[in-house]
Order: structure tokens, then C-alpha cells, then sequence
């Protein structure tokens, strides 16, 4: 649809609806683990919540290396390329993710011959599977999320969402009631949306294998690697200073408190998730007045983020009793904390995507790996100044330090009248 031909109540409207599949299929995917904690949390130990952060921390490296984040350049370029030859880096896409795996499988099954011989082989299988699975589903979500198909994208999340959550809990309750029934049951319903994906991806393939495609995808991909794997490590790090400073039970602790932290992100990724193939259409050749409007709209967006923080945090305080087994209770004195990093982390993507259209994804890897290193080093002092309640601290800090910076490349790459809003523009050319 061409959103020029939309009257602003029209695409308004559009909008506001699929920001609302966004948000419910997203709290579906959120909500399954989230209600099966109670459950989880009384078959499981402490020791095996410890164990599982550290496999779910292994396969988000996985999906990063894997595939090589194909789902961004699909959803930064395509207002760039007709149809077909999109299509066509897209073919390109799924060769990298293939090949990427058999790397993957090779560094992995080495790395156990020389410093882990007694960790089980398909726990390696599992973890590389579950990388491809997931690279492949990003980028038919990518392409979904851009043809502005909101329904379809919430179905395949919602369906993701209950396989993950009933497979493994049946694994758990009628044969291994530890971490492997659990990475067994995920394998499985990961492959199953793996192939549903796949199926339902070949109409957006064409396959014509272009080395030209190939480097243009790599250069513009290779850097968010990096980007990637440091907010994957930003999210992870701190579950590895927790084991080695503290102990493993507090690490599984901090991890089942990080899922109830994590739900204020469900809303910032879900209306993004609406915005973006506004956004990217528009960024192009915005007017000024345009700009103001954007500007405008997202500051009232970072008010009431935090408005939404303190909700959040008020809420979870009072049921978190309620939802966990005992031995987890400790655990809710992470969870403010953890909402407040997550949304910094909100205000981030809310500038980030300038400097995606700009091209300059090297920046964005830079950045995000400072945030990192920032976050590693307070992990360590914080640790040892507040205990166990220090690397909530220096997840906050880590998300605060990568906002500043991006808001700041953001403006330099891409000037926007952070500070030159008027008043009187009242019909938003972006709704037009």
C-alpha cells in the first residue's frame, strides 16, 4: 500500500492497528515462558536455570553469527530495490546463513575436542540448529514486517511461541525433568517453525546467486555482527561474572528475574515493529516539516516510556509472589533495574535507525561494543561493591552509555530538529 494515497485517519489508523498485533503477538511470545515459569521453576533447580542461560546465551551468539542479521539490510533496504531484486538478495541471504552454519558447526565440534570433551555433542547440534532456524524465520518476519502484514507476522510468532513453550514442558514433565528435556523440546519446536518459515519464505526468492550481492550484503552486515554480539553480550555478560563472582544459583536467579525485566521491551520492539516500514519510506526524502513532526512524535514516545517503566515496575512488584516457586523470590529486587536499562534501550532504537539509513553500520558496531566494555567493567566493580545486585546496575549504565552515543551519531549523520521544534504543524506530512 502506498501510504501517499492514505488520508492521515486512514494510516493512522493502519498504524495503530498493527502496532496492536505487534504488541499482542508479542506478549504471546513473551507470555508463554513468562506463565510456565511457575511451572518450570518447581521441576527445575536454580543450578539448571543456570545452566539453560548459559545454552540460551550460546545459541544468541549462534543466531548472530549465523545469520549474519540478512533481516536488517532486508528491512533498511527494501523501499530501495524492486521487487525481484530484493528477492534476489535475498537468495543470497539464505546462502550465507548456510554456509555460515557449517562454519559454525566446524569451529564448535573443535573447540569441544580441545577444552570441553565431556559436554554431550548434540548439545552443539541443538545450539547451530537453532541458529538456522532462527535466521530463517528473522528474514521471512523481516519481509512481513515491510509488506505491513501484521496478522500473518503475529501468527508465525504466536505458533513459535506455543511450541516453544508446550514441546519443551512436555519433555520436562514425561521424560528429563532437568535442562535437557528442556534444550531437547526447544530443538524440536524450533525446527518445526524453521520449516514452516521456509516454506512460506521461497515466494520472496529468487535464486540467482550475484558475488555482487553477496559483498554488498557482507559489508553492509558484517559490522552489525559486532553490533549483535555486543548487545548480545550487554544482555549475557553479566550471567558469567554472576557464576564466577557469586554463585550459579544466583545466576539462575538473575535469569528468570531478567525474563519478568525484559517485558517492558516487548512494547518498545512492537510498536518499532509498526514503525519501521514508515520510517524507512520516509527518512528518504523527508521535509522539514516532516522532521518536526518525527521529532516531536518521539519525544512524547521517551516520556512515556518511562511513565510505562514505573507502571511495570509497580506491577511486577506486587505479583511477582504470585508467579515464581520460593526458591526464586530473592529475585525481584533485579527487576526494576532491569526495566530501566530495557528502556534506555527503547529510546536507543528510537534513533538508531538514522544511522542504519545512512549506511554507516561500523558506527553503530562501535558503539555497541563500547557499551560492552562499559558494561563489563562495571559488572566487575559493581559485583564486588553491591554483590549479586551489581550487574543490574551495569546493565542500566551499559543501555545508558549506548543512547547517549547513538542519539549522538544519530544527529551528526543525520540532522533532525531535536531543538527547533515550532508550533502550528498540526497535520503531520508523515500521515500523509
Amino acid at each position: 500500500m502506498i501510504l501517499g494515497s492514505l488520508k492521515p485517519n486512514v494510516f493512522l489508523n493502519k498504524f495503530l492497528a498493527d502496532a496492536g498485533i505487534y504488541v499482542g503477538s508479542s506478549i504471546v511470545v513473551k507470555a508463554v515462558p513468562f506463565l510456565l515459569i511457575p511451572i518450570f521453576t518447581r521441576y527445575l533447580t536454580p543450578e539448571d536455570y543456570g545452566f539453560l542461560g548459559i545454552f540460551n546465551a550460546v545459541v544468541g551468539i549462534l543466531s548472530i553469527v549465523i545469520g549474519v542479521n540478512t533481516f536488517i539490510f532486508t528491512i533498511v533496504k527494501y523501499h530501495q530495490f524492486e521487487r525481484r531484486e530484493l528477492y534476489q538478495y535475498n537468495a543470497n541471504s539464505l546462502l550465507i546463513i548456510g554456509l555460515s552454519a557449517l562454519l559454525s558447526f566446524g569451529i564448535l565440534f573443535l573447540i569441544k575436542a580441545l577444552f570441553f570433551q565431556d559436554l554431550p555433542a548434540w548439545t552443539l547440534v541443538a545450539a547451530v540448529m537453532l541458529g538456522v532456524t532462527g535466521s530463517i524465520m528473522n528474514l521471512y518476519l523481516s519481509m512481513l514486517q515491510m509488506e505491513r502484514k501484521a496478522v500473518r507476522y503475529g501468527l508465525l510468532q504466536g505458533l513459535q511461541a506455543v511450541l516453544a513453550g508446550i514441546i519443551p514442558l512436555g519433555f520436562v514433565l514425561l521424560w528429563w525433568q532437568n535442562w535437557e528435556g528442556k534444550v531437547l523440546g526447544s530443538l524440536l519446536a524450533g525446527l518445526l517453525t524453521g520449516l514452516i518459515s521456509f516454506f512460506y519464505l521461497r515466494k520472496y526468492v529468487v535464486f540467482k546467486i550475484s558475488k555482487r550481492k553477496l559483498k554488498e550484503i557482507l559489508e553492509y552486515c558484517l559490522p552489525l555482527i559486532f553490533h549483535t554480539l555486543g548487545l548480545w553480550g550487554i544482555n549475557s555478560i553479566d550471567r558469567f561474572f554472576l557464576v564466577s563472582m557469586v554463585t550459579l544459583e544466583e545466576a539462575g536467579k538473575y535469569t528468570v528475574a531478567y525474563s519478568f525485566g525484559m517485558i517492558i521491551g516487548i512494547i518498545h520492539d512492537a510498536l518499532l515493529k509498526a514503525w519501521s516500514p514508515v520510517f524507512y519510506q520516509k527518512i528518504k526524502d523527508a521535509s522539514e516539516r516532516t522532521k518536526k513532526i518525527m521529532v516531536k512524535y518521539t519525544y512524547i514516545y521517551w516520556a512515556l516510556s518511562f511513565v510505562c517503566f514505573v507502571t511495570f515496575a509497580i506491577i511486577i512488584d506486587m505479583m511477582f509472589p504470585l508467579l515464581v516457586g520460593k526458591n526464586f523470590l530473592d529475585a525481584v529486587k533485579y527487576i526494576p533495574w532491569i526495566l530501566l536499562a530495557y528502556t534506555f534501550n527503547g529510546l536507543t532504537k528510537t534513533v538508531t535507525g538514522y544511522i542504519y539509513h545512512v549506511g554507516k553500520t561500523k558506527i553503530i558496531a562501535i558503539i555497541t561494543f563500547l557499551s560492552l566494555i562499559v558494561n563489563a567493567i562495571a559488572n566487575y566493580f559493581l559485583i564486588s561493591c553491591f554483590g549479586s545486585l551489581g550487574a543490574a546496575y551495569a546493565t542500566v549504565l551499559a543501555f545508558a552509555a549506548q543512547f547517549c552515543l547513538m542519539f549522538f551519531f544519530a544527529y551528526r549523520f543525520y540532522p533532525m530538529p531535536w531543538l527547533n521544534l515550532k508550533k502550528g504543524d498540526k497535520n503531520a506530512e508523515v500521515f500523509k
